[in-house]
């Protein structure tokens, strides 16, 4: 692209060029925040770059924001050149097997975990921290977090506040 005082001049060899009067920004649409407060910017321009930055919500691990399922962590011209709409991505807290909700399932592989039958990797491991270790390790907390959860005993777990 171009960068003169007046336009900016985006060159695609397919379609022609667009000219844009300096200034003009893009809409950014956030979807999937499933009542998340988000901070986010809502418009990116020509120059400069809007970083997205991480958004919480009750027993739910942020796993990072997606564009058409691209992983992303940053809009900026031209890498993008028109409006975006960026998807947030969750797992739910104790959904260990990721199969959108917590069941009997989950305890077992937990169980297996804490007894080194079976070891839990990448966001298997992230979602079963339910109580918010500060180094993600998984140790009998959890596993008592989860089973009072799953036995409908317990109030609720939110890495790091998780209630008995």
């Amino acid at each position: 692209y171009i960068l003169t005082e007046a336009i900016v001049m985006l060159v695609d060899g397919a379609n022609g060029a667009t000219l844009y009067p300096t200034g003009y920004t893009f809409d950014i649409t956030y979807e999937d925040l499933r009542g998340a407060t988000n901070g986010n910017a809502d418009s990116y321009g020509l120059t400069g770059s809007v970083t997205l930055s991480n958004i919480t919500k009750e027993g739910l691990e942020f796993v990072g924001w997606t564009v058409n399922g691209t992983p992303v962590t940053e809009i900026s011209f031209p890498d993008f050149a028109g409006d975006v709409t960026v998807t947030a991505n969750f797992q739910i807290l104790g959904d260990i097997n990721l199969n959108g909700g917590i069941n009997g399932m989950d305890l077992t592989a937990l169980k297996k975990h804490n007894a080194g039958t079976t070891l839990l990797t990448g966001e298997k491991l992230i979602v079963a921290n339910l109580t918010g270790s500060s180094n993600a390790t998984i140790n009998g907390m959890d596993l008592s977090a989860l089973k009072k959860f799953n036995a409908g005993t317990s109030n609720t777990f939110n890495n790091g506040d998780y209630t008995d």
